[in-house]
This record gives C-alpha cells, sequence and structure tokens, in this order.
C-alpha cells in the first residue's frame, strides 16, 4: 500500500513538473561572473527547489546524528540502572533484630 502511495505521488509530481514546463517555456539568462547563460524558467525553478531540499537534507542530519548520540548514550544509562536495580534485588534483606 506505501509503495502504491509512493508510485501515486511521484506520477503526480512527474504531471505538474510536465504542466508546469508547457506552461513556462520563456528562457532565463543567469550573469556568472565569468559568462551567462540562458535557461527554460521550469529548470531553474526545479533546480533551486532540489539545491533546497538538498541543503535540507545535509542541515537535518546534523541534528540526526546528535539525536542518536544521545538516544545511544540513554541506552547505555537505561542498561547500567537495570543491571542495578537487579542486584539490589539480589541482595539479602538483613534484620537489625
Amino acid at each position: 500500500m506505501l509503495r502504491l502511495l509512493g508510485t501515486l505521488l511521484t506520477l503526480i509530481v512527474i504531471v505538474l513538473f510536465v504542466f508546469f514546463t508547457s506552461r513556462n517555456p520563456d528562457l532565463v539568462t543567469i550573469d556568472y561572473y565569468f559568462g551567462e547563460y540562458a535557461m527554460p524558467v521550469a529548470i531553474i525553478v526545479v533546480g533551486s527547489l532540489f539545491t533546497g531540499a538538498m541543503l535540507g537534507i545535509f542541515m537535518s542530519f546534523a541534528f540526526i546524528v546528535k539525536t542518536r548520540r544521545n538516544m545511544k548514550k540513554l541506552k547505555r544509562k537505561i542498561h547500567t540502572t537495570e543491571q542495578e536495580v537487579s542486584n539490589l534485588r539480589n541482595l539479602p534483606i538483613r534484620d537489625s533484630h
């Protein structure tokens, strides 16, 4: 079911891209320091979206790594605490009477 949903979403994005490209055939000139280059508006917009998505993924990667490191640290702490509780349960009860 999830695969079907992904395929359907991909198909919708492709149809929207084709529609957007057909409606915006104009060329835009981009001036670089060393020259200039003319590209269709659709390519520039899609390239900008792709670049933004890649930057977003890259920026969230640091957060993911930090969260995983913290999760491992907490799992080790849980393990140590569980061992301590187990050791305390196994100690015999001493009566002072």
